[in-house]
């Protein structure tokens, strides 16, 4: 029972995880498609923007939606690492075999990359934070 449980708890989280990366991969693509479609309408001769109707609108979602698409490379790296992690103990529990060995190793792969990702993603984040005056 207890080697059962630490196979699939890990194998559950890989699951949670994969989810969420693909729920962040449709809603980007979802709104690339989005974008696409309202600069189409915007370019054909007809549908010209006048600049007291509709202008300000079209800042606005465009404001609001810039956030959205930003990528976090040190949450990604830091999700990556944990997929790997889990890919790793799943691999260790499985002890013998060549779906073990892959698993293993495809772990380890994605805990390397994952921490190089999370490490970049962290040296972005200070490269973009404001500098203090000094007092």
């Amino acid at each position: 029972m207890g080697s059962v449980l630490t196979i699939l708890i890990p194998l559950g989280v890989v699951f949670v995880l994969l989810a969420l990366v693909v729920r962040y991969l449709l809603r980007s693509w979802l709104d690339y498609r989005v974008r696409i479609a309202v600069i189409e309408t915007m370019d054909r001769p007809g549908n010209l923007i006048s600049e007291s109707e509709n202008a300000g609108s079209a800042v606005s979602l465009n404001e609001a939606s810039a956030g959205i698409g930003r990528i976090d490379y040190m949450i990604t790296g830091i999700a990556l690492a944990v997929i790997g992690a889990g890919c790793v103990l799943i691999g260790w529990n499985m002890r013998v075999g060549q779906l073990a060995v892959g698993v293993y190793l495809g772990g380890i792969l994605c805990v390397c990359l994952g921490f190089l990702l999370a490490l970049v993603g962290f040296l972005v984040r200070r490269m973009r934070r404001p500098l203090l005056p000094k007092t």
